[in-house]
């Protein structure tokens, strides 16, 4: 604490007290105040540790000098998890950068950039940190009146402990508290219960606040080292994380799982391998929790299909069409990384090739897909979902996103924190999926943009509950049933698309017909082109660049065969800049010398591009002729 460049203020609980020593015996170091006063609890008040064990010691029976006696295990290493609320965190967080730094460090990968160390899928195990418990005395003051907490059973606030209020609600259903595992934490009688909902808005808040806390005490200290320009990256962007980073990161950098098994909110069959699977949706959600345009994803498969070429190519090529890069040490890192040494090297080789082309693109994006983080936490009782299945707005989100992307339309992802007329001004079509939140105070800038030309599909129960300024609260009437001009599709087909498999690509014409509806075309015609072939644009505006990236997922995973292609025609809708009559086109593709194209306007400001057998990808790089 007191050295002159890495030093730091004391530990202290949230009454002021300093935390010093230890609550046992010192030779344990569990028992520190630190960890009492800053780490993650369960609803018991007991510290959230996962151990970490030596399968060779335990067999061997001996020696245990210097390990943890954990029931009949011996642990060697343990982690805490941190109550984000703790500010002691970030005065960590800046000390220790500032040191890496002084060694030579140029980045910070980050761990965890979530809810999983404090709050987690199971908040019964580890939301309920001494801090976190203290400022949500505060949070009830500042949001509820006196008589709106007595209506909640919160009579005393000075004296109010959130923790022994679930455990007197659980006991009063029946359950046994001090069992994290009784099946009364996952009641679903949690989602209406006023203090459980406030509670965890705030520590949706609390936990926002404490990674952008981190986020900038990481880039102070670099600055401070003089490195101003120092890259932060950040993991747990793969299935959900609650909503808790909002952009204060610079770019994600996280691990996904491509298994035929399911996984958290995605669907009976989970994301799964191309061809049916497809991770496009959470690629797209999780740039937006950055400010980089560009993202890293490690590509995991099982373990018995790490190192097969034809899988590599397809994860890795279907990435960076939709501006993502497999992480780079693909084959090394991990056993069951997809791809090997050969298929890493050859995609770097063929995207350091690309890269002065490429440099400046933008995506070019149509339709927006509103991403609720507050329907899921809505939806999350103590212990997870009460049905295990998930809330549907994050099934229908994954069925639309996906639908999208097969049907060759343009999309990003929309999150409700950045739902603004700004936002909105780029777009003509907003879908909103099965959104079970959804704010009142938002509906006049959909309204407004609606007024200006925009168009609306709102499915299934969207706009059931009101947002965090209202507690979730549930309403009588959907906060959308107002909009006149919307197209309301009652029998939401995202949720059944996710949950479907095999019948998947069937499923498309019940998502072009609500585009339709609407009066939707949008600037991209493939008709002879599959679900199997993605087709996404970019822009680079400054250098009269036009891209259309296509990518080809037809793959037999059992044999690790591509399938080729057929020929394609597509119809390409050109910015003002770029003179129909007047362009010319090449490839870039890892395929060689046998992908060719051929363009001509259709009419004005139309472009037709027939386009060769593609294997894995091609960009075809529009530009002004001589």
């Amino acid at each position: 604490m007191t050295h002159p460049r890495y030093g730091s203020p004391p530990v202290r609980y949230p009454d002021g007290t300093i935390a010093t020593g230890y609550q046992g015996a010192d030779t344990d170091p569990r028992n520190s105040r630190v960890y009492d006063a800053c780490a993650s609890k369960d609803v018991n008040g007991k510290l959230f540790i996962d151990y970490g064990y030596n399968r060779t010691i335990q067999r061997r029976g001996a020696p245990y000098d210097g390990l943890l006696h954990v029931g009949s295990q011996y642990a060697g290493t343990f982690d805490i998890g941190k109550d984000a609320a703790c500010p002691s965190w970030n005065d960590y967080a800046r000390a220790s950068a500032l040191q890496a730094i002084d060694y030579g460090l140029d980045s910070m990968y980050t761990d965890n950039f979530s809810p999983w160390d404090s709050f987690g899928f199971e908040p019964v195990r580890k939301a309920f940190g001494e801090w976190s418990v203290a400022t949500f005395r505060e949070y009830l003051s500042a949001h509820f009146t006196a008589r709106e907490l007595a209506s909640m059973g919160v009579r005393d606030l000075k004296s109010f402990d959130v923790r022994t209020y679930l455990r007197a609600i659980a006991t009063a259903w029946g359950g046994s508290p001090d069992d994290l595992n009784d099946t009364v934490w996952r009641d679903p009688r949690w989602l209406d219960d006023p203090v459980w909902r406030a509670y965890k808005i705030h520590r949706r808040q609390n936990g926002a606040r404490a990674l952008s806390g981190y986020y900038h005490a990481v880039k102070d200290a670099a600055a401070a080292a003089g490195k101003p320009d120092f890259p932060v990256t950040g993991n747990d962007f793969q299935g959900f994380n609650l909503g808790w980073a909002r952009g204060d990161l610079d770019m994600v950098n996280a691990e996904v799982t491509y298994t035929p098994s399911a996984v958290l909110a995605s669907g009976k069959y989970g994301y799964g391998l191309p061809p049916l699977g497809s991770y496009v949706p959470v690629y797209k959600r999780a740039r937006e929790q950055a400010r980089g345009r560009l993202g890293i994803f490690w590509l995991y498969v099982s373990p018995d299909l790490a190192g097969h070429p034809g899988i590599a190519d397809v994860l890795q090529y279907q990435a960076l069409a939709n501006h993502i890069l497999p992480e780079p040490w693909t084959g090394v890192a991990r056993p069951q990384t997809a791809g090997s040494d050969t298929t890493t090297a050859a995609f770097n080789l063929f995207l350091g090739s690309a890269r002065a082309t490429f440099g400046r693109r933008t995506g070019v994006e149509e339709i927006g897909v509103y991403y609720s983080s507050s329907s899921e936490l809505a939806h999350l009782t103590l212990n997870g979902w009460p049905d295990r299945s998930g809330p549907k707005h994050s099934l229908s989100f994954l069925g639309w996103g996906t639908a999208l992307t097969w049907l060759h339309q343009q999309w990003r992802t929309l999150p409700e924190w950045k739902l603004t007329p700004e936002a909105l001004s780029g777009l003509k079509l907003l879908i909103i999926p099965n959104s079970e939140v959804f704010d009142p105070s938002d509906v006049p800038v959909l309204k407004n943009w609606i007024a200006h030309g925009g168009k609306l599909i709102v499915a299934g129960s969207s706009g059931a509950r009101a947002g965090e300024p209202a507690n979730f609260e549930a309403l009588g009437t959907s906060s959308l049933a107002g909009i006149v001009e919307a197209l309301y599709v009652r029998e939401d087909p995202g949720v059944e698309f996710a949950n479907a498999q095999a019948d998947r690509p069937d499923r498309l014409q019940a998502f072009a017909a609500a585009l339709s509806a609407v009066g939707f075309s949008g600037m991209v015609k493939a008709v002879d082109a599959p679900y199997t072939v993605g087709i996404t644009l970019y822009d680079d505006a400054q250098n009269l660049r036009r891209f259309i990236d296509v990518n080809n997922t037809n793959i037999d995973v059992a044999s690790d065969t591509i399938h080729r292609t057929a020929p394609m025609h597509v119809e390409v809708t050109l910015p003002r800049w770029l003179n129909a009559k007047n362009v010319v086109a090449r490839v870039l593709t890892p395929d060689g010398a046998n992908v060719g194209v051929a363009v001509r306007q259709i009419r004005e400001g139309v472009i037709a591009i027939d386009l060769t057998e593609v294997l894995r990808y091609a960009s075809v790089v529009l530009q002004p002729g001589q």
